[in-house]
């Protein structure tokens, strides 16, 4: 990686743009960059990634507590190489197989667990076959990108960092809002009423509303979303 890449970074766009280069460099499709700030018992995220859309909404809210990869980012420091075997040895292979079909079969990952309960989280995903022929390069890359990465993360993250919904919370309430059943916010999103509820209760959970109150609701919690951001 050339530090050049992100000397001139502005904004997201520019920042992401810079961290996906290098992760094409070293021929993965995808990169994902993230910051978590814990705060008692609740959490703000800040993230961007070129993920596919239906992929990220169709991740059930429960699925990191078993995903190996996101486990080992939550406790350690030390950069993962992961496959399919990683999966397997966790009991979790239904997640691999889940994510495979997206071309998702193979990555590395990095946290940073910095002072303040803070974590920085960059990852490169696509094909094992990406770090196999050199992973010293690619762990190497990786601890490079998130050092660069880190002070505009710090700058740009704030203002979205308000924000109480995460991207796939949001779409299910904009169809809520609209009037569409559970169901049908399902139906319209490919998504299971399983999934969709889901959702629903993880925001009702951090806004300390019931299900039903949250469904109710919907129209206004975008609308405070809405103020929160501006």
């Amino acid at each position: 990686m050339s530090a050049r890449n992100f000397d001139r970074v502005g904004d997201e766009d520019e920042l992401f743009a810079a961290v996906l280069q290098c992760a094409n460099a070293l021929d993965f499709r995808f990169a994902t960059l993230s910051l978590s700030v814990h705060r008692g018992t609740s959490a703000e995220y800040y993230e961007l990634n070129n993920l596919p859309p239906a992929f990220v909404l169709a991740q059930k809210p429960d699925s990191w507590q078993r995903d190996p990869v996101l486990r080992h980012m939550k406790r350690s420091s030390l950069p993962l190489l992961w496959g399919r075997k990683i999966y397997e040895q966790a009991g979790a292979i239904d997640l691999y197989e889940e994510q495979e079909p997206w071309g998702i079969a193979g990555g590395a990952a990095l946290a940073l667990h910095l002072p303040k309960r803070r974590r920085l989280f960059v990852g490169f995903d696509g094909s094992e076959r990406a770090w196999r022929s050199q992973p010293g390069r690619v762990c190497a890359e990786l601890v490079s990108v998130a050092n660069a990465c880190f002070p505009h993360v710090l700058r740009l993250a704030p203002a979205r960092m308000r924000s109480r919904l995460n991207e796939r919370e949001r779409t299910v309430m904009e169809r809520l809002s609209a009037g569409l059943s559970l169901q049908d916010t399902a139906a319209a999103l490919g998504l299971s009423r399983r999934t969709v509820l889901a959702h629903v209760k993880a925001v009702s959970a951090r806004l300390g509303l019931s299900t039903a109150q949250t469904i109710h609701d919907a129209q206004r919690i975008l609308v405070d979303e809405e103020g929160a951001l501006s």
